[in-house]
């Protein structure tokens, strides 16, 4: 017969969904290909080098964005395998 006071419960199972992070990603993608596409526009207003310059500043606004989103998702995989390690 096992002691019941000295035996440890199993750990709680870990929930880390990703796909809010996915989905973080993938709207980023989106948002990077509508800046793109913005930039295809032959601009007729004497504010076209304003409009240009406005769309970089977004589009590398975006990209930080997308590399701060990749480090989550990075940091959700560690999680996830330590967690697995540890039996959760």
């Amino acid at each position: 017969m096992t002691d019941l006071a000295t035996e440890s419960p199993a750990p709680a199972p870990l929930l880390l969904p990703s796909h809010p992070l996915d989905e973080a990603h993938a709207t980023l993608a989106r948002a990077l290909a509508s800046l793109a596409g913005a930039q295809d526009v032959d601009w007729v207003s004497t504010a076209a080098a304003h409009y240009r310059s406005e769309l970089a500043e977004m589009e590398v606004q975006v990209r930080r964005l997308m590399v701060a989103v990749d480090w989550a998702r990075d940091d959700w995989h560690r999680a996830r395998t330590l967690a697995w390690m540890h039996g959760q």
